[in-house]
């Protein structure tokens, strides 16, 4: 058995790394036959997505097939054999590097179902470690002078852009296809008949019958097919989708149809290229949103159903063993109990009456009166014999019972027969259940408020980007200007970068996988240069920045860069919400066994509503998507997170709108 057991092992694993190997020449030869500005590179090179789904999906140990098959690829160009080594170790460092990064650092999952595993994909696997490759190849080509080193930039970047978008519209859908969750099935004909309506619009778009002759936008026809996809269909179903657009779109472009075709195929491939980039991330930032919004749901209504499964069952214990059963007669007030009934009220379990008086002395002094003219309704036949009410036992507990029973006349009077259950855990789990149903539709609530700023603050600086990478494309700016467009655009990706980053380090914090290297430094010396930080910041707003920084306060034992980072998140919260020509002060003092940090300002100022909730991620005052001042909110959960872990405590102050507000950072000091 074990001897088959190898065998099959064996026979499965060479089926896969003969299917890999096969892939990716294959398509290696088809990305050279579309190289037009070097034999050994091209814009359009699905290998690289290839590599990387393989080494996601099964582990880094199967680099060696994707070096032969690298190997064997740039083997069949006109360049001397030993560039075809080093290039397919550049191919291949980089989609191991891809795989290295991302199961280490960020729990990633393959299925693409959660947008930190989007944005660390297109981070890791698509801009960074497909820079690896570009390197190793293009400087292989110059030094075996291939190619000349003059041009190498331009080299360098058709390189990296192949393999990014190689990355970037291969790889997802493979990973996503083969870890869709069993089920999936059902869907596979919606889904095939929205690919297929996709294709028809992009062969429309981007082939002959429109692409030649359009000078519209028309490309933007295929993004509501990709929403739907995004929507309905998940990751893999987007993904495959994006993907056979991309060949249509690739065809057709390279034949001269639709808008992006110009009478140059390289310089239409890199538009085309640059499109389904952007293509291809959003809609996989919105397929994982969706994704994670009906797994949300899921878990809700399986929490609900829970509840709701549990609260049965105790009903069902409490009338199978609880249950006290009573004969009430209005005439005498008196009532003949069950022992269960007595238990109830905290009495020795027996069979006996109990007088009205004694009844009304243990009901609850809130329902006591309600009780009485409940009573009075239902011998008049105003109201059903049954009633929820509070009773204060003889051990001082506070109990819900609930009370059920038939009026009965009879020739002494009218009695009322009926029962009483001890409901107080039923009560205490719909309020949870109310609590629960509360919180979760706050937390959604918020959710789609983030995933909106998100976009919002994403697309921002991306569509500046764009914007200006277009207009030097086409060559619309003057020469003079384009210095001053190249810093709006880098500008602008530092600005993307930063949420990025924000991003990430609470998706740390909230991991635990935040590391901290502590150590004794001086937060005056941090201080100042948080300071220096956000001068130019202060200064566009022409605010005045006042500083009472007690250098000899002492030391703190802490991460400096983390400690810094608290210190410039605060300062330039404040810039932030300041009006030009105010003013910022910043005092640095010892006090006691602690050193004491605050930032005032005299600026826009905290409602006392939203002050108890300054300090969560995500939320703002002000969460509308045009408001004055953008961001993500996360840069005080970021910085309170980060006193907490060093063991010091932020606080936050302010006496309304319009009158500023002060936070306060304490940190013990270090005796070291």
């Amino acid at each position: 058995m074990d001897g088959n057991a190898s065998r099959q092992g064996i026979a499965r694993s060479a089926g896969i790394a003969l299917a890999i190997a096969t892939a990716y020449i294959a398509a290696a030869l088809i990305g050279f036959r579309l190289a037009f500005v070097a034999q050994q590179i091209t814009t359009v090179w699905a290998p690289t997505g290839i590599a990387v789904a393989a080494l996601l999906l099964g582990g880094i140990r199967w680099w060696p097939v994707v070096w032969i098959a690298a190997f064997v690829s740039n083997a069949t160009t006109d360049a001397p054999l030993w560039t075809a080594a080093l290039i397919a170790a550049g191919n291949t460092g980089e989609a191991a590097l891809a795989a290295f990064a991302l199961d280490r650092s960020t729990n990633f999952d393959p299925a693409l179902n959660r947008v930190r595993d989007v944005v660390a994909f297109i981070i890791v696997a698509v801009g960074s470690a497909t820079m690896l490759s570009a390197t190793v190849g293009v400087a292989t080509l110059c030094a075996a002078h291939v190619q000349p080193w003059s041009r190498f930039g331009a080299l360098w970047f058709d390189w990296w852009l192949g393999d990014a978008m190689g990355a970037l519209i291969v790889a997802p859908a493979i990973m996503t296809v083969v870890r869709a969750k069993a089920g999936a099935a059902r869907g596979i004909l919606p889904a095939a008949m929205l690919i297929v309506a996709a294709l028809f619009a992009a062969d429309l778009v981007f082939g002959h019958a429109l692409g030649a002759r359009s000078t519209h936008p028309l490309e933007y026809i295929v993004f509501p097919f990709v929403v739907a996809a995004a929507v309905r269909g998940g990751p893999p179903i987007t993904a495959l989708l994006v993907l056979s657009v991309s060949i249509v779109t690739i065809t057709g472009t390279v034949q001269g149809a639709g808008p992006f075709a110009t009478g140059d195929i390289h310089r239409s491939l890199v538009l085309l290229q640059a499109f389904m980039g952007v293509l291809s991330g959003t809609g996989l930032l919105l397929a994982s949103a969706m994704a994670e919004r009906e797994a949300s749901r899921r878990r809700e209504m399986e929490s609900a159903e829970e509840v709701r499964r549990r609260e049965e069952v105790l009903r069902l214990a409490q009338r199978a063993g609880g249950v006290a059963v009573f004969e009430w007669d209005f005439a005498n007030q008196i009532a003949q109990c069950s022992a269960e009934f007595f238990e109830i009220f905290g009495l020795p379990a027996r069979d006996g009456i109990m007088t009205g008086a004694d009844w009304s002395g243990y009901v609850h002094p809130d329902d006591r009166a309600r009780m009485g003219a409940h009573l009075s309704a239902v011998v008049e036949g105003r109201e059903n014999a049954a009633a929820d009410y509070r009773i204060v036992t003889a051990d001082g507990r506070t109990r819900w019972l609930a009370y059920s029973g038939q009026l009965q006349t009879t020739p002494a009077g009218r009695r009322l027969l009926g029962t009483v259950t001890d409901v107080t855990s039923r009560i205490e789990a719909e309020e949870a259940l109310r609590e629960a149903k509360n919180t979760a539709e706050t937390a959604n609530r918020l959710k789609d408020q983030f995933l909106a700023t998100l976009s919002h603050e994403l697309r921002t600086p991306l569509n500046v980007i764009l914007g200006y990478a277009r207009m030097l494309q086409r060559d619309a700016i003057p020469i003079d200007q384009r210095g001053k467009a190249i810093d709006v655009i880098a500008r602008n990706a530092v600005a993307q970068n930063q949420l990025v980053e924000d991003l990430l380090d609470m998706s740390r914090i909230t991991t635990g996988k935040l590391r901290l290297e502590p150590r004794v430094v001086a937060p005056s010396a941090l201080l100042l240069d948080a300071l220096d930080g956000v001068r130019p910041a202060a200064d566009a707003k022409e605010i005045r920045l006042h500083s009472e920084i007690d250098g000899d306060a002492g030391g703190v034992r802490a991460d400096a860069a983390r400690l810094q980072q608290v210190y410039w998140n605060l300062l330039m919260n404040a810039v932030k919400f300041t009006e030009r020509g105010g003013r910022v002060v910043v005092r640095l003092r010892g006090n006691g066994s602690s050193i004491e940090t605050s930032v005032e300002d005299n600026g826009i100022g905290i409602d006392a509503a939203f002050l108890p909730f300054v300090f969560e991620p995500f939320r703002q005052a002000d969460a509308r998507l045009n408001r004055e001042h953008g961001g993500l909110g996360l840069g005080l959960a970021i910085a309170k997170e980060l006193v907490e872990l060093h063991g010091g405590t932020i606080h936050a102050m302010s006496d309304g709108p319009g009158r500023g507000a002060i936070f306060t950072v304490r940190l013990p000091r270090s005796n070291g």
